[in-house]
């Protein structure tokens, strides 16, 4: 929304304040002309008008008001019912319409319901001396509110570009779940076209609530930057390290066969991580340390990532010995 302040040169030179807002009004035509009257000699200037709410949901389709002026009772719909879907296309295109609504009383329907939907009500008596002034309260409401809302959009869709390229964890300088999900979508490709299988290692340290209650967040972000890096020292360096989430660790490998997803093939991680204290402020600490394994084979289907993560998860729950591992049949 935009003014514009012009020269009056009909007497005295006044300027005059001249408003660009877009302005909708919505009742039968007699009324329609005198609301435009009103606004018109008050310098609005973009003003159109609409006999019902069918015709002013249709034009609003393709341009949004500013302000929408309405009757609260009309031919093919009350004003309550026309305020609750301008207010879902507003949802939709990410703008706002200040909703003036003006009725004969103010019954109780109105009183309930205006409060939701309607930004202002003017009794009818009441139109000659408070149409403007609330007009003008509404067009300045409407600009900031949709500069706002643009500023916002732009704002998500930016934060959408850094999020979709943004693939490493700030705490432990790892991959995040985003790379994760990848390494293992690329793993996949790989395993189709070249044969061999992919095995998904979750890396969980357990009771992390208890720990942090204990010991305290700082002391926690260390131990986990601890065991990221204890990973990092016992896996081959073309294994995917990441912090997939909250005290988990993932890891994708790739092996010649399924006949490599096997317990025993885990055994030096898992004894390198538990086996092992780590060194943090409140001292060394060891904690306890679960890893689910899932492998797949590219005969399996080929294997889904969201399966390969279900059943990794699953088997950081089911044993007690820490260490379990899982493969996927073939279909």
């Amino acid at each position: 929304m935009t003014e514009d302040v012009v020269t009056d040169n009909t007497e005295g030179g006044h300027k005059m304040r001249v408003s660009n807002s877009r302005i909708l009004l919505v009742s039968d035509q007699h009324k329609c002309l005198g609301y435009e009257n009103i606004l018109r000699r008050n310098n609005f200037r973009h003003i159109q008008a609409c006999s019902d709410g069918i015709s002013a949901l249709q034009k609003m389709e393709h341009e949004t008001p500013d302000v929408l002026i309405m009757d609260a009772n009309m031919d093919d719909m009350d004003g309550f019912e026309l305020a609750s879907n301008v207010r879902e296309i507003e949802r939709a295109e990410h703008r706002f319409t200040y909703i003036v609504l003006i009725s004969d009383e103010l019954h109780n329907k109105i009183e309930y319901t205006w409060q939701a939907n309607v930004d202002a009500i003017i009794p009818r008596e009441a139109v000659t001396f408070r149409l403007v002034p609330q007009v003008m309260s509404g067009e300045r409401l409407a600009g900031l509110t949709n500069q706002l809302l643009h500023e916002n959009l732009d704002l998500n869709q930016k934060c959408g570009y850094l999020e979709a390229g943004q693939l490493l964890d700030p705490l432990t300088g790892l991959g995040n779940r985003r790379q994760a999900m990848k390494g293992m979508d690329d793993t996949i490709r790989q395993i189709e076209a070249r044969g061999g299988a992919i095995a998904l290692l979750l890396v969980k340290l357990m009771e992390v609530n208890d720990l942090i209650q204990e010991y305290g967040q700082a002391v926690v972000d260390e131990l986990i930057v601890g065991v990221g890096d204890k990973i990092r020292r016992l896996v081959r360096p073309l294994d995917i390290v990441t912090y997939f989430d909250r005290g988990t660790f993932a890891i994708v490998m790739r092996h010649d066969s399924l006949d490599h997803c096997k317990k025993a093939s885990y055994e030096r991680i898992h004894d390198g991580l538990t086996l092992k204290s780590y060194q943090t402020r409140a001292g060394y600490l060891q904690p306890e340390i679960h890893i689910g394994i899932c492998g797949a084979g590219a005969e399996t289907g080929p294997p889904k990532t969201g399966c390969l993560v279900a059943n990794a998860m699953s088997n950081l729950t089911e044993d007690t010995s820490g260490l379990k591992v899982t493969v996927l049949d073939p279909f």
